[in-house]
């Protein structure tokens, strides 16, 4: 009776999840996780001939539909929502789409920086607005899961850079950068996308339904040193 118990509380199977970001890296493991898990996928990609996980998730016997939008443009996600609403009942939110530009801080345009807060930031609220919205409209009890980079937690990149004038710098991103990260991970190797599919499915079910407004950190140590 106990393992059935526990086996129910993890069990998503009837539910529909909207995930971004699912076309490739942790965004398409986290959506893949969630369709072993027992859900049904609506995918809003940017290109829609990127069929390979919808594959992968139909190869699994669940459903998943592919919607276009490109969440570099403003409202674009929004405009969609509303035919995703009447087509499918959607109980699971994941923001996984995200985007970095490397340069240093001075070289940064004004235009760059409104792409990648755009896509990181903007789609992300205008989501889970439009989202929330609708649940609370139709008394739907959804689950909102955000994704984000562990740089989130770490001193901004302008202090990084600047510190040393006066105002630190950090190393551009080569392979001793690399290296020296990976020398700091407790676990000593990078994260696989394939370690997020737990945590995703943990957040999307039952199981987590006393846990909200936390961030879970799927690091392999980092943030614990």
């Amino acid at each position: 009776m106990m393992s059935t118990g526990l086996l129910y509380l993890f069990n998503i199977k009837g539910k529909s999840a909207l995930t971004t970001g699912g076309g490739r890296g942790i965004g398409r493991s986290m959506t893949i996780g969630l369709a072993e898990a027992g859900a049904d996928i609506v995918l809003l990609l940017r290109n829609v001939s990127q069929t390979e996980t919808q594959n992968q998730i139909e190869n699994l016997g669940r459903k998943c539909f592919i919607y276009a939008a490109d969440l570099e443009i403003k409202d674009e996600a929004s405009k969609v929502i509303p035919e995703i609403f009447s087509r499918h009942k959607t109980d699971i939110l994941v923001n996984a789409a995200g985007i970095q530009r490397r340069f240093a801080a001075v070289d940064y345009s004004q235009e760059t920086y409104d792409e990648v807060m755009q896509v990181n930031m903007g789609s992300t609220f205008r989501l889970c607005r439009e989202l929330g919205k609708h649940w609370i409209a139709n008394n739907i009890k959804g689950v909102i899961i955000n994704t984000a980079s562990l740089a989130s937690f770490q001193g901004g990149a302008l202090s990084n850079e600047w510190a040393i004038h006066g105002i630190h710098t950090r190393s551009d991103p080569n392979n001793d950068y690399y290296k020296s990260i990976m020398d700091l991970i407790p676990s000593g190797k990078w994260g696989e996308p394939d370690d997020f599919k737990g945590t995703v499915a943990f957040l999307a079910s039952k199981a987590s339904s006393y846990i909200t407004g936390q961030i879970i950190t799927v690091d392999g140590g980092w943030m614990a040193r």
